[in-house]
């Protein structure tokens, strides 16, 4: 197939195309999930300025921001909440969240109710990337249908500068502090002691 085939095929199936340059394809009826070690494709919008679109609102870059939050699958159990207001208070003593942030704002997060709410994070990237990770691959919390943990956590934090995070698929897991988040998701774990 030529170059100039494909874009006639890219043009026929409601891509807009200007050069080379894909601007957006309008989807209708069409669902999909991506999770870890999937492979998608990001629909980049030209402006800089913050668009609003069925709830959901698309910045420059094509990063996807969503109110959809995490629910904490032990949150109706009897310490659930307890659990959720103490992992905020290590990860304040750790200085990974800034102290001036609200327990309610955090708790917020892992409720299940979706809400507008922003958490600056002023620890490594890394650390908030290891620290989802975890939290989800040992089943502590879920995503509600049609967002990712990382869309999720994307829109809900910030770096010490205000500024989103980005680039979740280039992180790794960090060797020095991995054990002390190890702890801080046991903090969640209902099978642990919660001391």
């Amino acid at each position: 197939m030529t170059n100039e085939e494909k874009l006639e095929f890219l043009k026929n199936a409601g891509v807009t195309v200007l050069g080379d340059l894909v601007l957006e394809k309008t989807v209708e009826n069409e669902f999909g999930v991506i999770e870890s070690g999937g492979i998608g494709v990001q629909i980049v919008n030209g402006g800089s300025a913050a668009s609003k679109r069925d709830g959901r609102k698309k910045v420059s870059g094509g990063s996807k921001i969503v109110d959809a939050v995490f629910t904490y699958r032990f949150l109706e159990d009897k310490e659930g909440p307890l659990r959720i207001v103490k992992l905020y208070q290590l990860l304040i003593k750790a200085g990974w969240i800034d102290k001036d942030s609200k327990p309610e704002v955090f708790c917020d997060l892992f409720m299940g109710e979706a809400k507008s709410l922003t958490i600056k994070w002023i620890g490594k990237q890394q650390d908030l990337y290891y620290l989802i990770k975890r939290l989800s691959s040992r089943g502590l919390i879920k995503c509600p249908k049609g967002a990712t943990k990382w869309v999720i956590t994307g829109s809900h934090f910030v770096d010490g500068q205000s500024r989103p995070f980005s680039d979740w698929n280039s992180q790794h897991d960090p060797k020095k502090s991995a054990p002390a988040i190890e702890k801080l998701c046991d903090v969640l774990d209902p099978t642990k002691p919660l001391d």
